[in-house]
């Protein structure tokens, strides 16, 4: 998947993006690679028995999520589901 290693790297620009409207490409007037404007975003983490033999690797993943692209002024609420949902760490700021 490189383009997810192109994304967690940060490495996209504008030219890696293409907006159609009615089928036309639209000209991306304006691109920002970095917003200054703080997230509030909630990473979910499946616990199903589904999932159990994967279960390292989504929790290595989510780490890894965390520390790359999270930003001082972000935060963060961490929860896992499986027949219910629970809230491991409420909104934190990193």
């Amino acid at each position: 998947m490189w383009w997810m290693r192109r994304a967690l790297g940060g490495g996209l620009g504008r030219d890696d993006f293409e907006i159609l409207e009615d089928g036309k490409v639209q000209r991306i007037a304006i691109f920002e690679k970095e917003a200054v404007a703080p997230l509030s975003i909630v990473l979910a983490i499946d616990a199903s028995e589904s999932v159990l033999r994967d279960d390292r690797l989504e929790r290595d993943a989510a780490k890894h999520f965390v520390r790359s692209l999270i930003r001082e002024q972000d935060e963060v609420d961490l929860m896992d589901f499986a027949d219910t949902v629970r809230e491991i760490v409420p909104f934190t700021i990193r």
